[in-house]
């Protein structure tokens, strides 16, 4: 059984005033204060960190995601993404500080909209951090924001409904 934390990410209908990954992408509110505290940030520093993030695709059955990281989370980041897709939470070898959601945006068994509305899930451990993506656009569009914000920008915290 693997424990981490999974930060849940959502699209802005518009674009913010906010620079780098903060300008198209806001974060769900986790309720845990793990996520409060600057791991958001360094999170993304790690990713940044890689030589060249990979953008690779992830499939299971006809379900599939979209991989940024360092290639050598890969199967890792691919386990994660077909365990979250049962439907049965008592059938999942990952326990999450947080619920992923991920069955419910991938409409499969009882969607709950609240998770549905999410578009990525982001591995916040410092020693495998990686991001999947529902859409392969959004995945190129946090790649980009990565590059631009240059990693001087602090990310912000904040709840979005």
């Amino acid at each position: 059984m693997k424990t981490f934390l999974v930060q849940r990410v959502l699209k802005r209908e518009t674009p913010s005033t906010h620079g780098g990954v903060d300008k198209y992408f806001a974060f769900d509110y986790m309720g845990s204060s793990e996520f409060e505290w600057g791991q958001l940030p360094k999170a993304l520093k790690e990713l940044k960190d890689a030589p060249a993030p990979q953008l690779l695709r992830i499939k299971s059955g006809k379900y599939t995601s979209w991989f940024v990281g360092k290639e050598k989370h890969l199967l890792e980041a691919s386990d994660f993404f077909k365990d979250q897709l049962q439907g049965q939470l008592n059938q999942r070898q990952w326990r999450l500080k947080e619920s992923s959601g991920i069955s419910s945006a991938y409409e499969i068994g009882e969607v709950i909209s609240f998770y549905a509305r999410s578009i990525a899930w982001w591995s916040v451990d410092m020693a495998h951090p990686w991001i999947i993506f529902k859409f392969k656009k959004d995945a190129r569009l946090w790649l980009k924001s990565m590059k631009e914000d240059g990693m001087n920008a602090p990310i912000a915290f904040r709840r979005e409904n």
